[in-house]
């Protein structure tokens, strides 16, 4: 795993969250779509054979079905990337990290915070990448 896609993996890790919530509201709404089928008594019946509520209804299962392993994969990539920035022995490269790719700080709010230069914090993080990518290649 070369450093590109550690670092295209964190940036991603901004919008995991917002992507969760999105799918979990798909979820939401294709449920309120779930419709109860007609039940039919000693009515003529026709030609037509299937029943399209049905056929609805297990579309919309399906769906559900496929967003919620999408939500499990979206999970799964946090907790591992988390796990791994957790696992960073230096506090500055943890806390650097952690605030610019999970609480989506600036630069500048993490300066104010930690009270280091902008620039030295991204040398912080540039070494912390650095050693994510070690981690999470073993």
């Amino acid at each position: 795993m070369n450093k590109m896609t550690i670092i295209n993996r964190l940036k991603n890790l901004k919008t995991i969250d917002i992507e969760i919530m999105s799918k979990r509201q798909e979820i939401v709404s294709l449920r309120s779509k779930v419709l109860k089928s007609p039940q039919f008594t000693n009515m003529p019946k026709g030609t037509h054979f299937g029943n399209a509520t049905e056929k609805l209804n297990l579309q919309i299962i399906d769906d559900t079905d496929r967003i919620n392993k999408e939500i499990a994969e979206l999970y799964s990539e946090r907790q591992i990337l988390i796990r791994a920035i957790d696992s960073l022995d230096n506090n500055l490269e943890r806390n650097v990290i952690r605030l610019y790719y999970l609480n989506n700080y600036t630069w500048l709010e993490i300066s104010r915070q930690l009270n280091w230069s902008i620039r030295q914090l991204q040398r912080f993080k540039d070494n912390g990448v650095a050693k994510l990518e070690k981690i999470l290649v073993n």
